[in-house]
């Protein structure tokens, strides 16, 4: 009697870079550390925004976001970062260069760690395939 042996998955459960919401999606990137002396996000955002934060208005400062991908409206970082995202609502489709090119502050900006890892995860299965004859 002959026992099939079960193949091995090479390939280990990856972490998903999906969101459920886009509204929980800010909230994680407010969390998320930045770089400098910000601690967070949320503070790079009322260092440039003043104390209404996500909410304070200012056209002038989300051109970059306003011009690529012509919404007008977006004049408040909220808006902004909802205009970055596209129908996927995947963080590796997030629109984080145009985001940071706002402002010169918001370059400290840092995606929330959980994303990070999932995108190194990504690179090291892409480079394992690869190594692995695989395409």
């Amino acid at each position: 009697m002959s026992h099939k042996v079960p193949r091995r998955r090479r390939r280990t459960k990856r972490k998903s870079l999906k969101i459920r919401t886009i509204k929980a999606a800010l909230g994680e990137f407010l969390e998320a550390g930045a770089s400098g002396d910000y601690g967070t996000n949320e503070n790079v955002i009322l260092s440039v925004m003043g104390a209404k934060g996500i909410h304070a208005r200012d056209c002038a400062t989300f051109d970059a976001v306003r011009d690529k991908y012509e919404v007008p409206k977006s004049c408040s970082f909220e808006e902004a970062f909802y205009a970055c995202w596209d129908k996927y609502r995947d963080w590796s489709r997030f629109d984080f260069e145009t985001l940071k090119d706002c402002h010169a502050e918001f370059r400290n900006f840092e995606l929330p760690d959980r994303v990070l890892e999932a995108f190194m995860d990504e690179e090291i299965a892409e480079h394992y395939d690869f190594a692995m004859g695989e395409e």
